[in-house]
């Protein structure tokens, strides 16, 4: 993280294109860190990269264009709690327990 204009504070992105349409992802990838405000540091191609650029503290946050494109045993773990297209409140809500 690196300090912002008038106190905000701007985080550092690294974009993660493994393969595909390279333009397509990575402008995807690049419009989605103009609307959340981050500086984009780098590209790369392979998430071991990415992780790299996080652990040095080169980069705050990864950017992936696709699911798919993360390997399944990676580390740091990156998990997705709900699909994006899922209703609000799709998930089950449970009572709290009584005693």
């Amino acid at each position: 993280m690196i300090p912002g204009g008038k106190g905000r504070i701007v985080r550092r992105a690294v974009i993660y294109v493994r393969d595909g349409d390279l333009a397509f992802y990575y402008t995807r990838c690049q419009q989605h860190c103009e609307r959340q405000g981050y500086q984009e540091v780098g590209v790369v191609q392979s998430f071991e990269a990415g992780a790299d650029m996080l652990k040095h503290d080169v980069a705050d946050v990864l950017v992936y264009a696709r699911e798919e494109d993360l390997p399944p045993d990676r580390v740091p773990r990156i998990e997705r709690a709900f699909a994006r297209n899922d209703p609000p409140g799709a998930a089950r809500q449970r009572r709290p327990r009584q005693l």
